[in-house]
């Protein structure tokens, strides 16, 4: 698994590469799920601040346990959106489940392909993780 070392520099020089032929997000929905991992002073780096008068939660530990969790809870809403052919919003967690994989380092399963809305490359990498998925 990458290191928060290892993904802040790849944001900061914009190097991830989890994005398929180059495609950036419309959005920043990846990002905005990692500031969970770090600290305020470091989501600048994400493109976030936290608003004023929020009050804040400590950042998740960033261990395989919390990464698997949240992993798992992205995958889950990906196929949901896959399921119900959600689209923009389908392609979109797809990506995220990307970035997941490349945090994890599973180049293997990263290089599946997105098609159908992902159902396939989804069902492949829950198998994989041994993940049930949520109405399948």
């Amino acid at each position: 698994m990458l290191t928060q070392e290892q993904v802040l520099e790849a944001v900061k020089t914009n190097s991830t590469n989890y994005d398929r032929d180059g495609c950036k997000f419309i959005d920043s929905r990846d990002f905005m799920r990692l500031t969970d991992f770090f600290p305020v002073d470091q989501w600048a780096h994400f493109g976030f601040a936290p608003k004023e008068c929020v009050e804040i939660a400590p950042p998740k530990p960033w261990d395989l346990e919390s990464i698997s969790e949240q992993f798992v809870a992205d995958l889950n809403f990906a196929w949901e959106k896959a399921s119900d052919e959600r689209g923009i919003s389908a392609e979109l967690m797809f990506e995220v489940v990307m970035m997941w994989m490349w945090i994890l380092e599973d180049h293997e399963s990263g290089e599946l392909p997105y098609e159908n809305y992902g159902k396939a490359s989804l069902r492949a990498i829950a198998e994989k993780y041994s993940v049930e998925l949520v109405g399948e």
